[in-house]
């Protein structure tokens, strides 16, 4: 249900940081459909790969708060 209001409330397409966001809402809205419609679906045990992705996805979670934070006029977009 969170993916599903970030995904419409925040559903900014512009081609800045936020976009990340958006991309995100969407991503983890199709995932959790994903699941409850197909919820005997094979899931990748744990491996070397899912614990890299998983650090990597935690460290792009921690940049964009710490940037959302820092909110360098450059880095925003205008607003329309």
């Amino acid at each position: 249900m969170s993916a599903l209001a970030i995904a419409t409330t925040h559903n900014d397409w512009s081609l800045d940081l936020s976009v990340l966001v958006t991309v995100a809402g969407w991503l983890f809205a199709l995932a959790g459909a994903f699941r409850t419609f197909f919820p005997s679906a094979q899931r990748p045990g744990p491996s070397l790969s899912i614990y890299i992705v998983t650090a990597m996805l935690l460290s792009l979670g921690d940049a964009l708060a710490v940037l959302a934070f820092l909110r360098p006029t450059h880095w925003i977009s205008s607003p329309r």
